[in-house]
């Protein structure tokens, strides 16, 4: 169990005793935590070697999809503030879509394999890795636009500018909420789709209606804002898809939300 491994190392009564004391846990005390159960899971499949003696290293070193897993829902049965996707999501392929495995156990497991390669304690892999998915290489880097400050006639000029790099890269612009004056004081906002400009009544309408327009047609969220509209769907409209895939950040994020939603709670 998790307890009775964090109970054995002072590290671990540190984590405990600020669950106790806090109530949730930090970004530093997860990482912590993920170290401890990855080092026993070390310590036992390494057991077996011998420096001066035979074996002197490993073929392998694997922890299953199910023991990642078990190891995630004990975390969250420890420390209800969690969820067990900030740990560990499986592999998925849904249609022609494939989610790789994520989360802080899998990812630390797959740095601690690298170093234990390097050092010789594990056989180097043979094996040689693909792309999941072609994709095309734009010659020209992306420029960011600063539309903080912009007046509302530039506007179209600045939507015609971001079609363009979009073509070049050959994507499409998808809906897009603009909103015109200082972030701390906005004067108007807009939603633009396709070739259209929609003025609307507030920043957060414009959030709304782009939102709806996602769900209603299906639409893909744009690459460079997908976790913040994920955070939306997620925590804003109480939506989950199993193909949501979420950063460690995000995750992590998204569980201080809903304990502090559950706190609030009469």
């Amino acid at each position: 169990p998790i307890r009775q491994l964090l109970l054995q190392t002072t590290e671990g009564k540190l984590i405990l005793k600020a669950y106790r004391d806090n109530g949730c846990l930090t970004k530093n005390l997860r990482n912590l935590m993920t170290r401890l159960i990855l080092k026993k899971e070390k310590d036992l499949a390494f057991h077996s070697v011998q420096i001066y003696g035979e074996p002197d290293h490993l073929r392998k070193f694997v922890i299953k999809k199910e023991r990642f897993m078990k190891l995630a829902r004990q975390i969250c049965q420890l420390f209800p503030c969690e969820i067990t996707k900030t740990y560990y999501t499986p592999y998925m392929r849904i249609g022609s879509r494939r989610i790789n495995p994520s989360g802080t156990l899998f990812e630390h497991f797959q740095y601690q394999t690298g170093i234990l390669r390097k050092g010789g304690l594990l056989s180097p892999t043979n094996r040689v890795h693909f792309l999941n998915t072609p994709y095309q290489v734009s010659g020209a880097k992306e420029k960011r636009r600063n539309t903080e400050n912009e007046p509302a006639a530039d506007i179209e000029a600045g939507l015609d500018q971001r079609r363009k790099e979009f073509e070049a890269a050959n994507l499409t612009l998808q809906p897009i909420p603009i909103f015109v004056g200082p972030l701390v004081a906005i004067d108007t906002a807009y939603v633009a789709v396709n070739e259209v400009l929609y003025k609307v009544d507030s920043a957060l309408h414009a959030i709304d209606t782009c939102f709806k327009i996602f769900i209603a047609l299906d639409c893909a969220y744009p690459r460079r804002a997908s976790s913040i509209w994920l955070f939306f769907q997620i925590c804003g409209y109480q939506i989950n898809y199993a193909t949501d895939t979420c950063n460690r950040s995000l995750n992590s994020l998204i569980g201080e939300i809903k304990r502090h939603i559950q706190l609030a709670e009469p």
